[in-house]
């Protein structure tokens, strides 16, 4: 199954901040959308998760037509979106939140009597990842997962993330951490000023003159 949006444009006002993208993810792949401040990449995000409304293109998830669905009918569907803030509650426990199947499976034990609220950065994004399976997830939309996250919760994050392949969970991660971002993903778009500047897998884009010239610098 893929997850496509499809010809997507989007006005704010008299600007025009998307031009006709498409972009898309299949299930068992990583994908990422990259770009500067101001290139579009977090209007296309919010408008596949469901957060804003696409003013132009249409949204697929297989046969599956999303486009006049809210953020909540498309987590129905298997189409988890997670936010830069905490999904989990955060009064209980990571046991509380995760079955202890769930709690083994992602390496969580030692946080199972954890109340989420005191988790770190790092830590709260590998339980929200282990839930999203347990909610099963068919694809996951990731914004900003390496925000605010030290080095050694990093890596385990970033294991955790393509660990989501074993489940053949799509995702589609928008991050500034450039680097970081596509140590992992199978494939990335880079968008500048409302279009696509590149598209290729991390060799393909970090050897994209153009590319480094907008964007990695």
């Amino acid at each position: 199954m893929r997850l496509i949006a499809s010809q997507i444009s989007h006005d704010y006002g008299n600007h025009c901040v998307l031009k006709g993208i498409t972009v898309s993810v299949k299930q068992g792949e990583i994908v990422a959308l990259l770009g500067v401040n101001g290139a579009g990449k977090t209007t296309l995000f919010n408008i596949i998760a469901g957060v804003t409304k696409v003013t132009q293109g249409e949204i697929w998830m297989g046969q599956q037509f999303l486009s006049h669905m809210h953020v909540d009918e498309r987590a129905q569907l298997g189409l988890i979106y997670l936010p830069q803030q905490s999904s989990l509650f955060s009064s209980l426990t990571v046991a509380q939140n995760l079955s202890a199947h769930v709690l083994s499976l992602f390496d969580l034990q030692s946080l199972s009597q954890q109340v989420c609220s005191h988790l770190s950065g790092g830590e709260r994004k590998r339980v929200e990842l282990a839930k999203a399976v347990s909610q099963q997830a068919k694809f996951l939309l990731l914004d900003e997962p390496f925000a605010a996250v030290d080095p050694k919760s990093l890596k385990l994050l970033q294991n955790t993330i393509k660990r989501l392949k074993e489940w053949k969970i799509g995702v589609m991660i928008t991050d500034h951490h450039a680097k970081e971002t596509l140590q992992i993903v199978d494939r990335a778009y880079v968008l500048f000023e409302g279009h696509i500047l590149a598209k290729g897998n991390s060799t393909q884009l970090w050897t994209n003159s153009l590319v480094k010239q907008t964007y990695l610098g």
